[in-house]
C-alpha cells in the first residue's frame, strides 16, 4: 500500500465536497417558480437532503481510506491500532491490497474533473445558480463558458462526478473493496444508499433539464430561442 494514493483520495474528496455544497442559500418556497410540475416541486424541496447524504458518503469513504493508509504506515503510533481494528474487517494484511489500480485512477479522473467543471458552472452562473428552480430578480440568460457548449453543463458533470466518485470506491484496490467494508451490514447499506441516490438524482436532473428549458423559454422568449438554436444540446454534444 503506497502513500502515493493519498493525493488522489484527497483531491477526490475536495471535489466531491465542493460540487455537493450548494453555492447559494436555499430559495424560500414562496420565491420558487410557481409553474413547475409536481415532481420538480418535490425535488426542489428535498434536493439539499440528498446532497447532504451523498456528500457524507462521498467524503466519508476517502477519509476512512486515508486514515487506514496512514495508520498502516505508522503502526507504532497509539492511534494506529485503534483505527485499523475498527476500519479493517478481517486480518490487517488486507491493507496490503489497497493500491492505485487502473480502474481507481480512471474513476478518480472522471469524478474529480467532472466535479471541478460543475464548480466552474457555479462561478459562471453566480447568484443565479441555486439547487431549487427559480427565476431571480434581474435574472439573465447565461450563454458563455460551458453554457456555450451545452445548455445544462452542471447537470451532466454532476451526474458524471457522482458516478466517478462512487466507482473510485468500488474499484479494485480501494478500502471499500479490499478491507471488508462490503461484508458488513453498515457497508452494504451505505453502498446501497449511495447507488440508489445517485440513480435517483441523476434521473431527476435529466427531468429537471427539460423543465428548466420550458421555464426559460417562457421567461426569455426569443432570446432563449436564439440561444437554443445556437446551443442545441442539453447535456452531451451530438448525443443529448
Amino acid at each position: 500500500m503506497s502513500l502515493v494514493k493519498l493525493p488522489f483520495l484527497f483531491t477526490g474528496l475536495l471535489s466531491g465536497y465542493a460540487m455537493l455544497t450548494p453555492p447559494q442559500p436555499r430559495v424560500p418556497t414562496r420565491d420558487r417558480h410557481r409553474e413547475t410540475k409536481p415532481f420538480e416541486r418535490w425535488f426542489s424541496a428535498t434536493v439539499r437532503i440528498h446532497a447532504i447524504v451523498l456528500k457524507a458518503l462521498a467524503c466519508g469513504a476517502p477519509l476512512i481510506e486515508i486514515a487506514v493508509i496512514i495508520a498502516d504506515h505508522f503502526p507504532n503510533h497509539p492511534l494506529s491500532a485503534a483505527i485499523l481494528s475498527r476500519l479493517v474487517s478481517g486480518p490487517l494484511s488486507l491493507t496490503r491490497h489497497i493500491t492505485c489500480s487502473r480502474a481507481f485512477l480512471a474513476s478518480w479522473a472522471l469524478g474529480t474533473f467532472a466535479g471541478m467543471i460543475r464548480c466552474q458552472c457555479y462561478y459562471t452562473l453566480g447568484r443565479f445558480f441555486t439547487f431549487e428552480v427559480s427565476i431571480r430578480n434581474g435574472h439573465t440568460l447565461i450563454q458563455d463558458g460551458w453554457y456555450g457548449i451545452v445548455r445544462h453543463p452542471s447537470y451532466v458533470t454532476g451526474a458524471l462526478s457522482l458516478v466517478g466518485l462512487g466507482l473510485m470506491h468500488a474499484a479494485r484496490g480501494s478500502w471499500v473493496r479490499e478491507c471488508g467494508a462490503l461484508q458488513t451490514r453498515a457497508g452494504r447499506i451505505a453502498a446501497a444508499i449511495y447507488a440508489g441516490l445517485t440513480v435517483y438524482v441523476n434521473l431527476s436532473m435529466v427531468w429537471r433539464s427539460w423543465e428548466e428549458d420550458r421555464i426559460l423559454r417562457k421567461h426569455f422568449g426569443e432570446e432563449w430561442e436564439e440561444y437554443a438554436g445556437r446551443v442545441r444540446w442539453r447535456w452531451i454534444p451530438y448525443v443529448f
